[in-house]
């Protein structure tokens, strides 16, 4: 028999992704007979600039909202230090490691998203993300020189377009893929029942 899989749309740097990310571990718990996979939306695919204070500000208001409507643990604003909300490079580094494991790489991305959200740690930097990935038992170095493929820049370009394509203009998602062919089950926040 074939089974079904749910595709979690998801981006280390997207907040409501962090506030689902309790929600997704408990499905996942619950429902063996499903294969959970990730396919990573990116953020401000084409930000190139700090986050100012307006988007400081703004940023921490929606952390506040993520933390009353999902419980989840989030810092009271983003990280002090200046850095540009693009998660284009993470989704590169998330891409690398889930061929390196063979997986998705769902404990990679729950570390990044912790550094981000609740320990305001800037994400991008190259300390904070190579931590996560020894945390979770891999080696940055082979993660990083592989994330550099170009197989794997396109990987993560793809599913972006993907997660596009099926409709998930809202992150997180969840998309059925299921016989050869994905709809779109729900787009924005989804508590694990």
């Amino acid at each position: 028999m074939k089974r079904a899989t749910l595709l979690i749309v998801t981006d280390p740097m997207c907040s409501w992704c962090w506030g689902m990310a309790e929600a997704v571990d408990a499905a996942r718990a619950a429902l063996p007979e499903v294969e959970f996979d990730l396919l990573f939306g990116g953020i401000n695919v084409d930000s190139t600039q700090p986050v100012g204070r307006y988007g400081r500000r703004q940023l921490a208001r929606l952390w506040a909202e993520v933390a009353v409507v999902t419980g989840q643990d989030l810092a009271a604003e983003p990280a002090a230090a200046p850095f540009v909300y693009n998660s284009v490079y993470l989704c590169h580094l998330l891409e690398a490691a889930r061929e390196l494991i063979g997986a998705p790489p769902f404990a990679l991305l729950r570390a990044m998203q912790h550094a981000f959200f609740a320990r305001a740690l800037d994400v991008t930097a190259p300390l904070v993300h190579r931590t996560a990935m020894a945390d979770c038992g891999l080696d940055p170095d082979a993660v990083v020189e592989l994330a550099r493929e170009p197989r794997i820049r396109e990987r993560a370009a793809l599913g972006m377009r993907e997660a596009r394509a099926y409709g998930t203009h809202a992150l997180p998602s969840v998309v059925l893929e299921y016989e050869q062919s994905r709809r779109l089950l729900a787009g924005g926040y989804l508590d694990a029942p």
